[in-house]
């Protein structure tokens, strides 16, 4: 019997991409979950009617809040593979579909996308601190996939709001087998407000690493 998987989008203001996307996933997995942070726009309205499940938030939580219920929701529902993929139309669902399977085979609990670029200077020094602490090469990485065991274990997404890299950490400080895989980037084709705009999130990202810092140290 397949396990069962879902995927997970968190969506602030991307009614130009979210029906697209959602559509793009459908056919590889029936169950797409979309966190709606708050929009200002149609996201949800929209990607409800491209055939989402929409988790709708009454507040702007923010990326890790929003993959959060999520992840509360899937656990609900008997979900046994969670993979998290962005709104903006930036991922290759091709890519979601190999890693998928990577977790369905059992060879590994967490399956991490490695891009060629990141966006920020501040995702080098936080990419440098996760390669030599825990050999993740991209923790910002917003395509990865994950066995709920690892939820379960932690017990949640996030406490401390690290900006997606935080089960990943806890995963590799367990010993859970990890997988990393390059993924493509598409260029972004809308430019409505994100999560983090420029300075606040190279802010967030340093703050996630001295978070890192405070809770595993530098050794392995």
């Amino acid at each position: 019997m397949t396990a069962r998987s879902c995927v997970i989008i968190p969506a602030f203001n991307e009614e130009g991409s979210i029906g697209t996307v959602v559509h793009s996933l459908k056919p590889i997995l029936d169950t797409v979950i979309v966190v709606n942070d708050n929009s200002s726009d149609e996201t949800g309205s929209i990607a409800r009617a491209a055939g989402a499940m929409v988790i709708n938030h009454a507040t702007n939580k923010g990326y890790d809040h929003a993959i959060n219920s999520g992840f509360m929701s899937a656990s609900e529902q008997g979900f046994e593979h969670i993979l998290t993929f962005d709104a903006d139309g930036q991922h290759n669902p091709s890519d979601l579909k190999i890693m998928l399977k990577k977790l369905r085979d059992n060879q590994a609990d967490i399956v991490i996308g490695i891009r060629k670029k990141k966006a920020r200077w501040s995702e080098h020094i936080l990419g440098l601190y996760a390669n030599h602490r825990f050999g993740i090469k991209d923790p910002l990485s917003g395509l990865k996939g994950y066995h709920i065991k690892l939820f379960h274990k932690y017990g949640a997404f996030s406490k401390y709001n690290m900006i997606g890299s935080e089960l990943s950490f806890f995963a590799a400080s367990q010993g859970s087998p990890l997988i990393q895989m390059p993924i493509e980037i598409i260029k972004r084709q809308h430019t409505k407000p994100r999560f983090t705009g420029v300075l606040s999130g190279n802010e967030k990202i340093l703050s996630a690493l001295f978070k890192a810092v405070k809770l595993y140290g530098f050794k392995k």
